[in-house]
């Protein structure tokens, strides 16, 4: 898929960086792979996408959803990423504050049509 044009202000990762990634998250899909080598990371629109894919305990949240893993934010506490037994499809995750509990919100789209679905919402539209 070709990206560049449609997204700017990130740092794109480098083809070899990319390889590695897909071989240590052969099930995140090509879509988002394709999107980091050509676009990047940093601010992109209104969100924080990561160099790749992170635990969220790895970014000092320690306990979030089993199995989510994160690759960006937009930075008021909402993370969106993919989860193995979900597929191809994004997640979205947030913590509902009065429950003190993880809400997963399935999108039911692909990278794709998720990135052109942030890149028309307005700025304080979460999903």
């Amino acid at each position: 898929m070709e990206w560049r044009g449609k997204f700017t202000g990130g740092t794109p990762i480098d083809a070899a960086k990319v390889a590695l990634g897909q071989r240590q998250w052969p099930w995140i899909t090509d879509e988002y792979w394709s999107f980091l080598g050509q676009v990047g990371w940093g601010p992109i629109g209104g969100d924080s996408f990561y160099s790749g894919p992170v635990t969220l305990h790895s970014i000092g949240v320690h306990d979030g959803p089993p199995g989510f893993i994160a690759i960006g934010d937009d930075m008021a506490g909402f993370w969106f990423g993919f989860m193995p037994q979900r597929g191809d499809s994004v997640v979205g995750v947030y913590r509902a504050r009065w429950e003190k509990r993880w809400v997963i919100e399935d999108q039911e789209m692909g990278f794709a049509a998720f990135m052109a679905h942030r890149a028309s919402a307005p700025a304080e539209d979460d999903f």
